[in-house]
């Protein structure tokens, strides 16, 4: 219920931040500096693993500041214990994180349901977004990475294959 509350309050300082460029054209130069808004969009960014920093992916069209807003907007509609059945850190979070430190999050939203559907869209919509870059977070899509039994399942296949 905790992480949910957290979830929820930094949805809140996001919109209020995203709206915030909108009205504040110091903060909207500020965006624009740092690469995260072109044209009244949010950029979509990609790692560059040689300069191991975020750059704006100029192959993807960047989402308009309105329609990120109502995204955000609708993931918190969304945003129920039906739907969303994990939301928890890959590890304890420490009290003053240092610079480049990164908490991740592990996000799962259900299967069954139309709204769960519809969050999961939401979310993906908003994946590699720079609108996160304004509360210093950054949402991702999942990997290829197997965990637990699924990777050991993989293993003792790729094992048989060889033998």
């Amino acid at each position: 219920r905790r992480q949910r509350q957290l979830c929820i309050r930094d949805r809140a300082e996001l919109v209020a931040r995203a709206q915030t460029l909108t009205t504040d054209e110091q903060a909207m130069a500020a965006a624009i500096k740092a690469g995260l808004v072109t044209d009244q969009r949010f950029n979509y960014m990609r790692w560059n693993a040689q300069t191991k920093k975020l750059e704006v992916d100029s192959g993807t069209p960047g989402l308009p500041i309105a329609s990120a807003i109502q995204t955000l907007q609708a993931i918190a509609e969304l945003n129920t214990p039906t739907n969303i059945t994990k939301f928890s850190a890959g590890r304890k979070l420490r009290e003053a994180p240092g610079e480049g430190d990164v908490a991740a999050f592990t996000v799962e939203v259900a299967l069954r349901d139309s709204s769960a559907q519809a969050l999961h869209a939401h979310l993906a919509q908003l994946a590699d977004n720079a609108i996160f870059s304004l509360i210093g977070a950054q949402l991702r899509k999942p990997g290829l990475r197997r965990y637990g039994l699924a990777s050991a399942l993989q293993k003792a296949l790729d094992e048989g294959r060889t033998n």
